[in-house]
């Protein structure tokens, strides 16, 4: 069967604990570097300089069957789909453009002015529970380059009262950077690792309770994958490491 078309969903699901779910939500993103930086540091063939780390799988992580075993521990049953579109928007939709023009000029690079549906030669891999077994999100999306096998972007939105989930973001990067919005119900706050970043949007569902949207955007492999699209070669930091055996399916 045709690999690029078929989607699978693995129904049997781990049960989680509240405490652990706490647990592993505190630990949800942890840092291998201080410093700001203006671009890629690495050269030649080397990895880029690790930025923002989910759980055990960084900028540099290739999609296997060890990465998948690990994520699977962690969240449980996958659903993955192959060749999908590649949305940076956030939920307050046109703060992008307005805001982080890398982003916004990455995500004209991969999806074109017009914001298109376009395809991409991606794995995305999504991650629900059931309310009876997780309260704090709705779901986990990460997106793997089907190109160099590295993770391009990470998703998750939440929940109300996932509060403590922000707290402890906050807790371990220090103070983020804001963007001032017109209405109190929402608020944007974001973090930058080797031009990579970590965006927390909040806003609030029917009943007034806050819920929140979190992704990472790997944009050094964004950048990659936009370039080899295009018919480019190799940039500095895109390593050509063959990856282990995987089986997704």
């Amino acid at each position: 069967m045709d690999l690029n078309k078929k989607r699978m969903m693995i129904k049997n699901r781990p049960v989680f604990t509240v405490t652990a779910v706490i647990l592993s939500l505190f630990f949800l993103v942890t840092a291998c570097g201080k410093k700001e930086t203006e671009g890629p540091e690495s050269k030649g063939n080397e990895p880029f300089p690790e930025s923002f780390t989910f759980f055990n799988m960084e900028s540099n992580t290739l999609l296997n069957d060890s990465t998948l075993e690990e994520l699977k521990k962690a969240f449980g049953a996958q659903a993955v789909t192959r060749r999908t579109t590649l949305d940076l928007e956030i939920q307050q939709r046109g703060l992008l453009a307005k805001e982080f023009a890398e982003l916004a000029g990455l995500n004209e690079k991969l999806n074109g002015v017009s914001n298109e549906r376009v395809e991409h030669d991606t794995t995305l891999l999504t991650y629900r529970y059931p309310p009876e077994t997780n309260k704090f999100f709705k779901y986990i999306r990460i997106w793997f380059s089907n190109l160099n096998h590295k993770p391009l972007m990470v998703e998750i939105l939440t929940e109300a009262g996932s509060q403590h989930l922000i707290d402890g973001i906050r807790e371990k990067y220090g103070k983020p950077k804001s963007v001032a919005l017109e209405s109190d119900r929402e608020s944007l706050e974001y973090w930058v690792l080797s031009r990579d970043t970590l965006m927390v949007s909040k806003t609030q569902n029917r009943y007034g309770a806050d819920i929140y949207q979190i992704k990472i955007y790997f944009v050094n492999n964004m950048e990659i994958l936009a370039l080899k699209e295009r018919g480019g070669t190799s940039i500095p930091g895109d390593s050509q490491k063959a990856p282990e055996k995987i089986n997704l399916f």
